[in-house]
C-alpha cells in the first residue's frame, strides 16, 4: 500500500475516532453525570458551595 493511501485511511479515521469519543462522553455527561470525572466533579463543587454559604451565612 503507497504511503498516500494510508494517510487517506488512517488520518480520517483517528478524527472520526476522536469526535466519536467527544459525542460518547458528551451522552454520558447528560444522562449519567455520576459515571464521568466531569459529573462527579461538578457534583462536589456543588456540595462545596453550599457547604461555604452556610458558613458565610452562619458567620454573618
Amino acid at each position: 500500500m503507497k504511503r498516500e493511501y494510508l494517510d487517506y485511511t488512517l488520518v480520517p479515521l483517528g478524527l472520526a475516532l476522536m469526535v466519536f469519543y467527544h459525542l460518547w462522553l458528551l451522552y454520558r455527561i447528560i444522562h449519567r453525570p455520576s459515571s464521568t470525572v466531569v459529573g462527579l466533579n461538578a457534583f462536589n463543587r456543588r456540595l462545596w458551595v453550599q457547604a461555604m454559604m452556610e458558613v458565610y451565612l452562619f458567620i454573618f
